[in-house]
C-alpha cells in the first residue's frame, strides 16, 4: 500500500461500507471494490520489480490480513482482492526459482499434477458446486 494512496483507500472503503449499511443488498464487490484496487494496484510494479522487499512483504501481509477480514465477515470482494495479492506475490518469489529447472522436470512435475487433477476431479466436483454456493452467498 502506498503512502500517496491510502488516504484515498480509506475514503473510499469508509464510503463503500457507509453504503453497504445503507443498503443491505449492496454487494461487496461494488462497495468495496474500488477502495481495494486503489489500495492494491499502484503497489503491484514495485512487488513485481523487487518480491523479496520489504515492500512486498508489507504487501502480503495487508493481502493476508485483507483475506482474513473477508473470510471471516463473508465478504466476496476482500476475499478475491485478498486472494489475488498473494497469488502474486507467491508467484514473483517463485516463478523465477521454477523458470529455473530444467524443462524435463517441469514437464514432470506439470504432467504428475494433471494426473493427480484428473483422478480426483469427480470427487472435487461435489466440493467444487458446495463452493460455489458458499461464495455466492457472500454478501
Amino acid at each position: 500500500v502506498e503512502a500517496y494512496t491510502a488516504p484515498i483507500a480509506v475514503v473510499l472503503l469508509v464510503l463503500g461500507l457507509v453504503a453497504m449499511h445503507q443498503y443491505r443488498e449492496l454487494s461487496t464487490t461494488y462497495a468495496l471494490g474500488a477502495g481495494l484496487a486503489v489500495a492494491f494496484i499502484p503497489s503491484l510494479w514495485g512487488v513485481l520489480e523487487e518480491p523479496a522487499s520489504t515492500r512486498a512483504l508489507v504487501w502480503g501481509a495487508v493481502a493476508a490480513l485483507v483475506l482474513g477480514a473477508g473470510l471471516f465477515l463473508k465478504w466476496l470482494a476482500p476475499v478475491l482482492a485478498g486472494a489475488a495479492a498473494l497469488v502474486v506475490v507467491l508467484l514473483a518469489n517463485v516463478g523465477p526459482i521454477f523458470m529455473d529447472l530444467d524443462r524435463w522436470i517441469i514437464f514432470g512435475v506439470l504432467g504428475a499434477t494433471l494426473l493427480a487433477i484428473g483422478i480426483r476431479w469427480e470427487q472435487n466436483v461435489v466440493d467444487g458446486k458446495a463452493l460455489l454456493m458458499k461464495l455466492a452467498h457472500l454478501r
